[in-house]
C-alpha cells in the first residue's frame, strides 16, 4: 500500500476493520437466528477485520505495533485469517441452509492447513519482508510464494464449493417447499460470486505481478481494488444477515435421497394424489414436504422419491401446478367474474404473486387476466 496514513486507501481498510468487527459483536447480540449460524459469520467477519488489520499493516510503513509483532509475529496473524476465510464462509452457508446442521470431523479437517503454515512459518523463519517480496535471497522469496499460492488457491477453493452448494440448496428448496423466496436464494449467491470475484481477483494480481506481466503500480491498484470490493461485501453481507438470513428456510438433506424404487409403498402414489385433489392440501400456502409426509403418514424419503419419479417433478412444481388449476377454475367462475386477481392468487394457494404469475404464464401461456378475459369471451 502507497501513501501516507490516513490517506483514501488506509481509511477505506480502517473502516473495513471497525465494521467486521462492531458487525461481529452486533451478530451475536440480535436475538434472530441460530446461535451456529451467527456464530459462524461473527468468526467470518472476524478472520476479514484480522486480514486487514495484517494488510494495513504489512503494507504501510508508517502504522507500527512494534517492530517485534510487525516482522515475526505479523505473517502468523495474517496466514491463519487468510486461510480461516474460505471454510467459515462455506461452514455459514451450510449452517445457514441445513436444518440441525452439526460440527462433524471434516469440518475441523478444513482448518487443517493452518497448524500446517504456523509450522512451515516458523521452521523457515518467515518476516513480513518475506512476504512483501522485499527480501533479498531468491530462496526467500519462494518460501513466501508458497504461503501466498496456497493461501488464495485455498480461499478460492472454498469459494467455489459455497457456490456448488447453494446450487444444491436451490435444487433442495424446490423438493421440500412449495413457496419459495428466491430473492433470499439470489442475494446469497450474489454475496458469494462477490467474494469469489474478490478472492479470484487475488490470484489474477498475484500470477500478472509475479511474472512481470504488469508493473508494480498496476499490481497495487489491482491490490487496493480488492480491498474496495471487500469493503462493499462486508456491508452486503451485514445487510442479507439482517433482511434474509433469519427467515432463511433450512432444508433437510436425508429427506430427498433417492430410494430403490421396488421399496415404495404400492398405495403411495394414490395416496399422495387423494391428499392432493380430494383434501386440497396444496392450499395451504407454506405446505412443505414434511406436512405433506406426516399428513399421509409416508416417510419423506418415500413422498419425495414417489414425485421425483413417479410424477417425473419435484414437489415446489407439483403444488404450484395443482395452485395453477385450482386458480383457472376460479377464474372461470361467474360468481368470481369481479374477484381481484391478488386475492385469487390467495384462494389457490399461492403467497408469492410472483410465482403465481410465472406459473400461471407457464401453464397457460398468457395471464390470469387474459385468461379471466378470453374464458368470458368463449361464453
Amino acid at each position: 500500500m502507497l501513501g501516507r496514513i490516513f490517506n483514501i486507501h488506509d481509511v477505506v481498510l480502517i473502516v473495513t476493520i471497525m465494521e467486521c468487527l462492531l458487525l461481529a459483536l452486533f451478530q451475536l447480540a440480535i436475538p434472530s437466528g441460530t446461535k451456529k449460524d451467527k456464530a459462524l459469520l461473527s468468526a467470518f467477519l472476524a478472520s476479514i477485520a484480522i486480514s486487514s488489520v495484517g494488510v494495513l499493516l504489512l503494507w504501510n510503513d508508517s502504522i507500527s505495533l512494534g517492530s517485534y509483532f510487525d516482522n515475526s509475529l505479523l505473517p502468523y496473524f495474517l496466514t491463519v485469517s487468510l486461510l480461516a476465510r474460505g471454510p467459515l464462509l462455506f461452514l455459514y452457508v451450510q449452517y445457514l441452509t441445513k436444518e440441525n446442521a452439526i460440527i462433524a470431523r471434516r469440518h475441523i479437517a478444513y482448518f487443517l492447513p493452518i497448524p500446517i503454515f504456523i509450522g512451515y512459518i516458523y521452521w523457515f523463519g518467515v518476516q513480513s519482508d518475506h512476504l512483501t517480496m522485499r527480501a533479498e535471497e531468491e530462496a526467500q522469496k519462494q518460501i513466501a510464494n508458497v504461503i501466498w499460492d496456497f493461501v488464495k488457491y485455498f480461499t478460492v477453493a472454498f469459494a467455489v464449493l459455497s457456490i456448488l452448494y447453494i446450487r444444491q440448496y436451490q435444487l433442495r428448496l424446490k423438493q421440500q417447499f412449495s413457496a419459495v423466496s428466491m430473492g433470499a436464494v439470489a442475494w446469497l449467491y450474489l454475496l458469494t460470486a462477490g467474494f469469489l470475484l474478490s478472492w479470484a481477483w487475488g490470484i489474477v494480481t498475484h500470477l500478472l505481478s509475479g511474472q512481470g506481466l504488469i508493473p508494480l503500480v498496476l499490481a497495487n491498484a489491482f491490490g487496493l481494488a480488492a480491498n474496495y470490493m471487500t469493503f462493499i461485501l462486508v456491508n452486503s453481507l451485514f445487510v442479507y444477515s439482517l433482511i434474509y438470513a433469519h427467515s432463511a428456510l433450512r432444508t433437510n438433506q436425508d429427506a430427498t435421497t433417492p430410494i430403490v424404487e421396488a421399496e415404495i409403498e404400492d398405495t403411495a402414489p394414490n395416496r399422495i394424489k387423494f391428499a392432493m385433489e380430494h383434501d386440497k392440501v396444496y392450499l395451504k400456502p407454506n405446505l412443505s414436504i414434511e406436512a405433506l409426509a406426516k399428513r399421509i403418514d409416508l416417510p419423506v424419503k418415500t413422498v419425495s422419491s414417489v414425485i421425483n419419479v413417479q410424477f417425473n417433478t419435484n414437489f415446489f412444481e407439483y403444488v404450484n401446478t395443482h395452485r395453477v388449476e385450482a386458480a383457472k377454475a376460479l377464474l372461470a367462475q361467474p360468481e368470481h367474474a369481479k374477484t381481484p386477481v391478488a386475492e385469487i392468487m390467495t384462494l389457490a394457494g399461492f403467497s408469492s404473486k410472483s410465482a403465481f404469475h410465472r406459473f400461471f404464464k407457464r401453464v397457460t401461456n398468457m395471464s390470469p387476466s387474459e385468461y379471466r378475459k378470453q374464458h368470458a369471451e368463449s361464453n
